[in-house]
């Protein structure tokens, strides 16, 4: 697999990071048209969190995902996510999943508490379904550095599909 390399930092613009990821699909002789994809999003932090899931929701779109192929769920939280991941693991059975949140440092024990449990759940979810699932979860000290980060966030995370969807496909073929 290739290195993550900062893709929202790369200098490179969307529309060459969606001509680089049609590449990786066509070079795999993936096909956009037959992948699902189920993404998850938290209200909270909804400033931060909705222009994620807006890049997210265009580049996929870009890429030639289906509209109707990618299935978007909200929740309260952060700590919501992977029980809905876990419940579209297993309703739609999608060729990947996205989780979109944002926790941010405050003055108590909560951050830690929170951020674990989401990476945990996460995490536990994309080894019991085998569903890889792209993180999308800032955890951040500041507003200010989570709206400085969001965009990239969002290439990153469609960045893990494309590549996981094509480890997959490589994976299944050997």
């Amino acid at each position: 697999m290739r290195k993550n390399d900062s893709l929202g930092q790369s200098g490179l613009s969307r529309d060459d990071l969606v001509q680089n990821w049609i590449r990786r699909f066509r070079k795999a002789d993936v096909s956009p048209q037959e992948i699902k994809v189920g993404v998850v999003a938290s209200i909270y932090n909804s400033n931060v969190v909705e222009p994620i899931l807006s890049e997210v929701l265009g580049c996929l779109n870009d890429l030639g995902i289906e509209r109707e192929h990618i299935i978007v769920e909200k929740v309260p939280g952060a700590l919501e996510l992977p029980f809905v991941l876990q419940k579209l693991a297993e309703v739609i059975e999608p060729s990947a999943m996205i989780a979109l949140g944002c926790v941010i440092r405050g003055e108590t024990y909560h951050f830690e508490l929170v951020s674990n449990g989401v990476f945990d759940g996460v995490m536990r979810v994309q080894l019991d379904s085998g569903i890889p699932i792209a993180n999308g979860v800032l955890t951040c000290e500041s507003i200010e550095q989570a709206t400085d980060r969001r965009m990239s966030k969002a290439y990153e995370c469609v960045d893990v599909v494309v590549e996981l969807i094509v480890f997959l496909k490589k994976e299944r073929e050997s």
